[in-house]
Parts: C-alpha cells; structure tokens; sequence
C-alpha cells in the first residue's frame, strides 16, 4: 500500500439490493446493541460529572506480527474489519515509476477487532492496525523487526516503505472508547474538490452486547482551524470483513525527480457501503475533536437513530 494514502471503494456488486434486505434484521439489532451499550456506559460514570471529563485520545493497538488476515483459526483477533489493496488508477499515472507501483502493492492496510464474550455478554476488546503483505501465498501481518523472520525478504527500499508506513499508523488515535463502542480517527490524504488534502477519516465501531456482531460506519472530516467539520452529507455503514479495492489519485505536479511527495497520492472516496444521511442530532457531534463522556454517549445514541431511520 501506498504509504502516503494509506490512512485512511469497494464494488458493492449487482446483489447488493438482496445483500440489504438480508442485512436489515442485522442493522436493527445493531442499533439496538448502541441503546444497550449507552446504558452501560452511562452507568459506569454517571451523568453529572459526564460533562467536565475529557476523553483522553490514545494510539491505536498493533496486530501483532505474524498474524493470518484471512485464517481465522489461528490469528488470535476475532474479526477482520477492513483490509485495504491500493490501486493507482487515477490521475497522473504515468508519471509513476515501476519501483513506486511495486512497492504500492507490496503491503495492505488491515483493520481488527477482538470481541470477547464475558458473563455480562459480549465485549469489544480491541482494535488493533497493521500491514499485511504475502507470503507464501497468505496475507500475514509483518513490521520492520519481524519482516525477514516471517519469510517477507525484503531489499532496503522495501524496508523503507515498511518503516514508513509503520510511522504513519502512529497518528491513528482511538477518540473514545467504552466495552462496546470505539471512535478512531485516521488521518488521510483525500482527493477532494479537485486536490490531495489532508483530512481525516472517522470510524464508528460497535459490538452487539447480545451477541457480539460487529458493526462499523466510516465518515470523512475536512480540517477547519483548530477543529474539525463534516465534509459529506453522508456516512458509510461497511460491508463485515470488507476487501476495499482503494482507487487511488496521483497528482503529478507533487512528484520531484520522479520521487513522490507526502501528498502525491490521495484515495478517491472513503470505504463504500450503505449510506445514511447525517441527522441534525448527529451532525452536532460526529465532527467533533475531543470527547466527554457525555458527548461520546450522545454519538452513540444519536448514530443508532440515524441509521434505525434509514438511509
């Protein structure tokens, strides 16, 4: 994967009408799971002091090397969220080298969750990030330490790239975070209104306290001063365990010497799923920088009533 565009479109396919009929029983226990989750959550710190308690962001966990993306038997986190292939097929793309094409398609970003089951029902424990590249034919988590031990040769660009992206990953931050629910901001470098910006993508991600189905939604943020604003009117609820084919955008006037700069390269879209419109409940808070405890319950609630309402 490109590093650069890695942070933060997928071919939903001519079934997807069927695929939404089968997913509404699902969509609605989900929402019913946020409900459940709010209430613990409330519960565990009180509604009077919800206010004056700023959540704390923290770093996103690692995947830990070695793990199979795709064998659920033996990679240790319960769920694939998403798994990211990078593809240069817009913009300026002759002006990418064959070494800069190799070396994009050499590692995918990965997103996992670990949901554990405990005697109060189900937990989300984690979400963890990582680059996966293949060996032998399987995709395996690998970083700069542990690339040459897992059978990923690589020569010293190669591990540069590796390096590079595993730098990157250092700026994804989980927002807010309960036994249920987790914010995670990523930050991005997005084609939009004609340029490669750095924005942010926002994923909402819950787990059904009844029965431990993960759900997650993705929402683009567009920097405004200090802070943050919606830049769509829309936001994704995703496909489980989803492969996004990311279409990315070269621009070719951030080339030097045929070597790319930071942002040279921007995905299109953010993940594609089924989209639901931002409610004016929903808007007051999913743009947010910062949490209370208050605030983030009041995210959890009001995403559960945009989504039982529709797209």
């Amino acid at each position: 994967m490109i590093p650069t565009a890695l942070l933060s479109k997928s071919a939903i396919g001519s079934a997807w009408f069927c695929e939404l009929r089968r997913s509404r029983p699902a969509i609605a226990s989900m929402s019913f799971g946020l409900v459940i989750a709010t209430i613990f959550f409330s519960a565990a710190y009180g509604v009077e002091n919800a206010a004056s308690k700023q959540i704390e962001p923290t770093r996103i966990d690692r995947i830990p090397p070695g793990t199979v993306v795709f064998d659920p038997s033996t990679r240790g986190l319960s769920d694939l969220i998403l798994f990211i292939k990078g593809k240069l097929e817009a913009g300026d793309t002759d002006v990418v080298n064959d070494t800069t094409r190799f070396y994009g398609d050499l590692f995918n970003l990965v997103y996992m969750a670990n949901v554990k089951k405990t005697d109060n029902g189900f937990k989300l424990d984690t979400v963890a990030v990582g680059f996966s590249s293949k060996v032998e034919g399987r995709d395996i988590v690998v970083n700069s330490e542990t690339a040459r031990d897992l059978g990923l040769s690589l020569n010293l660009i190669g591990r540069s790239v590796l390096s590079g992206n595993e730098r990157a990953l250092q700026d994804i931050n989980v927002m807010a975070k309960n036994d249920q629910c987790v914010v995670i901001d990523a930050p991005a470098i997005v084609r939009f209104n004609g340029r490669n910006e750095r924005m942010v993508v926002r994923f909402f991600i819950w787990t059904s306290a009844a029965d431990g189905q993960l759900g997650t939604t993705a929402w683009l943020l567009a920097r405004s001063g200090n802070g943050f604003t919606l830049a769509e009117n829309t936001f994704n609820f995703l496909p489980p365990e989803m492969v996004e084919e990311r279409v990315l955008h070269v621009d070719g006037s951030q080339f030097t010497l045929g070597i790319p700069s930071a942002t040279a390269f921007a995905m299109v879209s953010i993940p594609q799923g089924r989209s639901f419109k931002f409610t004016a409940r929903l808007r007051r808070v999913a743009a947010l920088e910062t949490f209370t405890p208050q605030t983030f319950n009041e995210l959890i609630l009001s995403a559960a009533e945009a989504m039982g309402q529709g797209g």
